[in-house]
């Protein structure tokens, strides 16, 4: 709503500065008649529509210009289409109000948004990873979702139309669990009535590998290069049977205690030494990818003053977690936060 009210502030300015533009133009226009005529006009009127004139012209020229620069930065960072070779274009179904990517309707079939009903589960797909087949069709935004204005607009910003710049395209997932998955937009799909044991098979822990996991991490480095301030580092690491698992099930607690972050962490924070880490204390991602290299579990780690914490949210001031019994705190300082 606010794009449209400022469009409309546009519009309105743009043809307030014709209207001055016309009037300003008449007025230069009729005093160089009288002038060639040996008339006396008035030289103020000159100098005051002269004026007027180049404000109004240097306004009109703003949302030209914004709206050129606009145009070109939408046609020069759109990525180019995938079209499917059987020339399959399918169709995202209405909401309530708009498209919505809930779910879409392939071959008689309906395919569910996996990822989304995963989005409050404790696995995330592992996009980076994903094994693509041939594309099989591409889909579209509802003729339906359009109307007069939007189109104009887009047509006016993005030199396209809605319609098109909603193209996507529907890639099969290879895997050998046999699923009948797909992925369109950084999303994964599913047939409806499989969408409970697919779910099902991803939130069970026996399909992870959790021994051989991956930690990750994030140092300052150099600090004259501010492109590169921040280092990710990963570290493969292998753990005992059940370390990963009794960790994960200590995430999904929800009665966490709050605890403060000392002083002395902020500071380290703060002065973002190269080789430091850039949360101030020492944090570690671990990361458990399924069997099928499909998704991951994660589990969030924090070493605050020689103490091991699970942490499930976190800011500058303090994080919420749970402490680990002494022989788990031990473990994982050796194995997890000891390079």
């Amino acid at each position: 709503m606010g794009a449209v009210f400022f469009m409309m502030f546009v519009a309105v300015v743009f043809f307030i500065a014709l209207f001055f533009i016309g009037v300003s133009a008449l007025v230069v226009a009729i005093w160089n008649m009288q002038k060639r005529r040996n008339k006396s006009p008035k030289k103020w009127w000159l100098v005051i529509s002269s004026v007027v004139l180049g404000i109004s012209i240097i306004v009109a020229l703003l949302p030209i210009g914004g709206i050129g620069f606009l145009r070109f930065a939408n046609s020069s960072t759109k990525e180019p289409v995938i079209y499917a070779e059987s020339g399959e274009m399918l169709y995202w179904p209405m909401g309530e109000h708009e498209t919505t990517h809930a779910w879409f309707e392939m071959n008689g079939i309906k395919y569910a948004d996996l990822s989304r009903a995963s989005a409050d589960d404790p696995f995330l797909f592992y996009f980076e990873d994903f094994v693509f087949g041939e594309p099989v069709a591409n889909i579209m935004n509802s003729p339906e979702a359009s109307n007069a204005f939007n189109d104009f607009m887009t047509w006016l910003l993005a030199v396209s139309t809605p319609a098109k710049l909603s193209i996507s395209t529907v890639f099969p997932l290879m895997n050998n669990n046999g699923f009948d998955l797909y992925y369109v937009n950084r999303a994964v799909y599913c047939p409806e009535g499989e969408l409970d044991p697919i779910r099902e098979y991803y939130l069970d822990i026996a399909h992870y590998e959790t021994q051989s996991v991956t930690a990750k991490y994030r140092v300052y480095a150099d600090a004259e290069n501010p492109e590169a301030r921040i280092e990710k580092i990963e570290k493969e690491t292998t753990l005992e049977p059940g370390i990963f698992e009794e960790v994960h099930r200590l995430y999904d607690r929800q009665d966490m205690e709050r605890i403060m972050i000392p002083e002395k962490y902020k500071k380290l924070r703060e002065a973002a030494v190269p080789g430091t880490s850039s949360d101030g204390y020492d944090g570690r991602l671990l990361y458990a990818y399924s069997e099928d290299g499909m998704a991951y579990k994660t589990v969030v780690l924090a070493l605050i003053e020689g103490k091991v914490y699970v942490v499930k949210w976190s800011n500058v001031e303090y994080i919420e977690g749970c402490v680990l019994s002494d022989e788990l705190n031990e473990y994982l300082i050796d194995a997890i936060f000891t390079d």
